[in-house]
């Protein structure tokens, strides 16, 4: 839709409440601007009617006994064709006995489709749909959070756990990927245009150094037939200096990646289609060719303020004005400054010092000639997005905001919510949202997982028999390879057949 006039100051339309939403969670616009989402951190999602923040619907999993509680620390993920999400939540937290599970709704009207196999540990940030709506990919970190797994459920399967690789070395980030990208040779050849999903080591929970840096990826083969036993996680480069926590941005149809890492420094990959190489701020020539990967040395990046510790790295993933033909980057660092650069050369547009830190991602007005952010302490900031910095606005939410917000598709609204569960709808321009059908079904409770059994080194894994009631509107799927990864060591992998 095109963007309207932009008002001088925001106006609230509507102000309504749901749990409290903490980092990770976030407000997610519905594709056809249908529902709000919002997730908070006790694993609730709530869908709120956008025109007057009416609530259509909650959700919230049950435990498997009632009484462990229940986190959730990432967004709600929406399939590529809006029929179904996926969200992850965690049971018992901070314990030894956390364990990660991603839950499956129907899109718009939050039907319960299924309710994954139990993977262990404590989920990190939102799970990546696949472009087909298959597959469901995500990172975990078991032992109180200093063990990384990245996992594969089937979608069609319900939820059942297909692979997974664990190791003992540093927890994962959460996950970034790129649908059907130009180019990627992660699997089997350089024109391969099958889904990649890009992580990397995460620092421990107590860290105030930076520990052992690797990134990875995984792209299924370009021949896939379902069969699961040529699964395989590519490492993407030696050991690197640094560490993420938040996933990083693939930009360009899959030729840029863009990370805060460590020490508050973003790190970017820029690939070419040709074998001419490219160029960085900094003079120096990468040629990479075309082979579509991000495993050779970066192309360029930035040094942004620390913060305290000075290990850390910035609390969100950068963001472009344009996904496909990004010109202009914004993100905030570690510390208490904003900076938009140039998203090829990473020369400084501009930067603002903020009274607070920034933990959400910014985002950009429909033409990107505006970005939004907001800081901690709860101010919206408008600043037009490239030249000097120009401030457009600026807009007291009231508390203090962690989480992530979103705008209309149009640009013309902007959602989000605080630390209270406040959750607030501000018209930014003069368009109005086209009417639509209410949608007011509400979901039961989910049905109690039981308790998990997790493979061994010398064993099979065991699955658990009690499993959701499944949802007709998902089909069943085919005969598949398992391969699932013992918890100890590095790909320590076994395999076994099963049908979906």
């Amino acid at each position: 839709m095109a963007q309207d006039s932009f008002l001088d100051t925001p106006t609230r339309k509507w102000q309504v409440s749901v749990p409290p939403m903490g980092e990770g969670n976030g407000i997610v616009m519905e594709t056809d601007d249908r529902a709000v989402f919002a997730t908070s951190s006790d694993g609730t999602l709530t869908a709120l009617d956008p025109d007057d923040g009416s609530k259509n619907w909650d959700f919230q999993p049950s435990a498997s006994n009632g009484t462990v509680p229940l986190s959730s620390n990432g967004q709600v993920a929406i399939s590529q064709d809006k029929k179904f999400m996926v969200y992850s939540v965690t049971e018992d937290a901070d314990s030894d006995n956390a364990i990660c599970k991603v839950v499956a709704l129907g899109n718009p009207a939050g039907d319960l489709l299924w309710i994954s196999d139990r993977l262990e540990g404590e989920c990190a940030g939102t799970p990546v749909i696949s472009s087909d709506g298959r597959l469901v990919f995500l990172t975990h970190n078991s032992n109180r959070g200093t063990y990384g797994h990245f996992s594969i459920v089937s979608a069609q399967g319900m939820g059942r756990a297909l692979f997974s690789r664990a190791n003992t070395v540093a927890p994962y980030s959460p996950p970034g990927y790129v649908w059907n990208p130009i180019l990627g040779n992660f699997q089997d050849n350089e024109n391969n245009q099958r889904d990649v999903i890009i992580w990397s080591y995460a620092p421990t929970p107590d860290a105030t150094e930076v520990g052992p840096g690797r990134t990875f990826a995984f792209q299924l083969n370009s021949d896939f037939n379902n069969s699961t036993s040529d699964f395989s996680v590519d490492v993407l480069s030696p050991e690197v200096d640094w560490q993420a926590t938040t996933a990083p941005l693939i930009a360009a149809n899959g030729l840029r990646l863009y990370w805060s890492v460590s020490r508050s420094k973003l790190r970017a990959w820029i690939r070419s289609t040709n074998s001419t190489g490219a160029t960085n701020s900094t003079g120096s020539n990468n040629s990479t060719g075309n082979d579509g990967k991000f495993d050779q040395e970066r192309t360029g990046g930035f040094d942004f303020a620390r913060g305290d510790p000075s290990s850390l790295a910035g609390f969100s993933t950068p963001q472009v004005d344009d996904l496909e033909n990004p010109t202009i980057l914004c993100v905030a660092g570690a510390s208490t400054e904003f900076y938009c650069l140039n998203a090829t050369s990473f020369a400084e547009e501009w930067m603002i010092s903020t009274a607070s830190l920034i933990k959400t991602e910014a985002r950009f007005s429909t033409k990107g000639d505006r970005v939004y952010f907001i800081t901690e302490d709860g101010v919206i900031f408008s600043y037009n997005a490239s030249g000097s910095a120009t401030r457009n606005w600026e807009q007291d939410v009231g508390n203090k905001v962690l989480s992530n917000f979103d705008l209309s598709s149009d640009g013309g609204f902007l959602y989000c919510g605080d630390e209270t569960g406040q959750v607030s709808a501000y018209q930014l321009s003069s368009s109005t949202l086209p009417p639509v059908t209410p949608v007011t079904r509400e979901p039961s409770a989910a049905p109690s997982m039981s308790s998990p059994s997790f493979p061994t080194a010398s064993g099979a894994p065991n699955f658990p028999t009690n499993r959701p009631t499944p949802a007709p509107a998902v089909p069943s799927g085919a005969s598949s390879m398992v391969m699932l990864s013992s918890v100890l060591g590095v790909a320590s992998l076994v395999a076994l057949t099963f049908v979906l």
